[in-house]
């Protein structure tokens, strides 16, 4: 079984003015799920390894909601498709499937703990092969 190092954030939200700004300053932010990778400087703990869940296909519109901002699954049309009949209390990784190049591919770990929005997010930090 495949692992995903990641560093959990807890309801992170950001106003839109400053999501515009990270998605156009595409030198600190190449992909925008790197906004979710906590400063080291003030982040002391080290990075969670967990096995791998689902991945979901996302457009980008929705992707950077999940990003940004905590929205219900339910006001997402493709993932509330991919979600239906589902448990959502289980992770699952985003990836956004089109924009420009460097969105298409980006990932996210999400960990919705029960509830239908994303509590916990993660940019993917690295993965692993389980020995």
């Amino acid at each position: 079984m495949n692992k995903v190092e990641v560093m959990l954030r807890r309801k992170f939200v950001m106003n839109e003015d400053r999501c515009q700004e990270i998605e156009a300053d595409t030198e600190e932010f190449p992909r925008i799920s790197e906004v979710l990778i906590p400063d080291l400087g003030a982040y002391t703990g080290p990075a969670d390894t967990t096995p791998e869940p689902r991945t979901i296909n996302l457009p980008y519109k929705e992707f950077r909601e999940l990003v940004f901002f905590l929205p219900y699954f339910t006001d997402l049309p493709i993932l509330s498709l991919a979600l239906e009949g589902k448990a959502t209390s289980t992770p699952f990784i985003a990836r956004c499937i089109d924009g420009d190049d460097s969105s298409i591919g980006d990932e996210i770990f999400i960990d919705p703990q029960g509830f239908e929005y994303p509590r916990y997010k993660s940019a993917i930090l690295g993965r692993a092969k389980a020995a």
